[in-house]
């Protein structure tokens, strides 16, 4: 019975390489739900997931607004753009962010 190839220790399979690969270049890896794993376009709603969070993100950025990697990071964004006293983000940009954080 033959276990696969052989790796030196600490050494990553590709699919960790990749994984590392990806986290470095700042993309997100949205987590699939079981309903999800199955279905055909759930690959297709994760990288629309993906490109919403990193467009919000580059707009409040762009404001000096940042925030953590992640799912907490995600949700401060939120909570800025939804706090309407929030005063770091102007009221013309807060129009244009809130349809994004909405579509999240």
């Amino acid at each position: 019975m033959h276990a696969g190839p052989t790796r030196n220790v600490g050494e990553r399979s590709p699919r960790q390489a990749a994984t590392r690969r990806d986290a470095a270049a700042g993309r997100c890896r949205a987590k699939l739900s079981k309903a999800q794993i199955g279905s055909s376009d759930g690959k297709a709603r994760d990288e629309e997931r993906c490109g919403i969070i990193n467009a919000l993100r580059a707009h409040l950025a762009e404001l000096g607004i940042v925030a953590a990697q992640g799912d907490v990071g995600v949700k401060a964004l939120r909570a800025i753009v939804a706090d309407e006293r929030d005063e770091r983000l102007p009221i013309d940009a807060r129009a244009s962010v809130m349809v994004l954080a909405a579509s999240l």
